[in-house]
């Protein structure tokens, strides 16, 4: 899903068996309800507007994480 001018992510919660993510290169501002995505390893997230990540701590099994050209 990446370079598709996404603006926010929703139900993302839903997704429990989601093992990457891959949202780079979209507007993004802000990413939220990771708790749940305890299968997820790869997430890439660059060149979006990111200033908020909420939950990313619980995410032990998380081996890459791509956050290049946002603001955190």
């Amino acid at each position: 899903m990446s370079n598709n001018e996404i603006n926010e992510i929703n139900y993302i919660d839903q997704c429990k068996l989601l093992e990457e993510l891959n949202l780079e290169k979209n507007n993004i501002s802000h990413i939220t309800k990771l708790e749940g995505l305890i299968y997820l390893k790869k997430m890439e997230l660059g060149k979006n507007k990111i200033t908020k990540i909420e939950g990313i701590s619980t995410l032990n099994n998380l081996l890459q994480l791509s956050l290049e050209d946002n603001g955190v």
